[in-house]
């Protein structure tokens, strides 16, 4: 499903967003930032960023600059989690310079943890059948019941 977040348009089912598009988004007066926090899902540890577009009343939360435990690797970039029409819009958002600064700090951190860091050949298979397959879920499902630690 594609909605629009402000100006930029964005494919909920596909699209990874680079620090440098997401910021470009927070950016727009059209989007209030609801919540930033760092916490762990399925996957490793990331940010979770929710957003609120005012026009089209969309919210949608996304995850990433973090550590990717299956890919076994930090990654720099954020993937949708959940979108949904956004029943209250007149939440309070978040100072935007400061949600920035809380992103581009934690992909410092990241980038100084793993500087030389090189992800196991389980991590390398999980992150291509990703890329090829594009469901991280069954992927996860389907290597760990064939016995691959991930």
């Amino acid at each position: 499903m594609v909605i629009k977040m402000g100006d930029y348009s964005v494919d909920l089912d596909f699209e990874k967003l680079t620090i440098k598009e997401m910021e470009t988004i927070i950016e727009n007066p059209l989007i209030k930032v609801l919540a930033i926090e760092q916490s762990t899902n399925n996957y490793g540890e990331f940010l979770f960023i929710n957003l609120l577009d005012t026009e089209t009343k969309y919210e949608v939360q996304y995850y990433g600059v973090g550590f990717n435990d299956c890919a076994d690797k930090p990654i720099y970039y954020f993937k949708d989690v959940q979108s949904n029409k956004a029943k209250n819009c007149r939440k309070q958002g978040l100072n935007k310079n400061q949600v920035i600064e809380v992103i581009y700090s934690r992909k410092r951190e990241l980038e100084a943890e793993y500087k030389n860091y090189k992800p196991s050949s389980n991590g390398k298979l999980f992150e291509e059948l990703v890329d090829s397959c594009g469901d991280e879920d069954g992927i996860k499902s389907m290597m760990e019941d064939l016995g691959y630690e991930l």
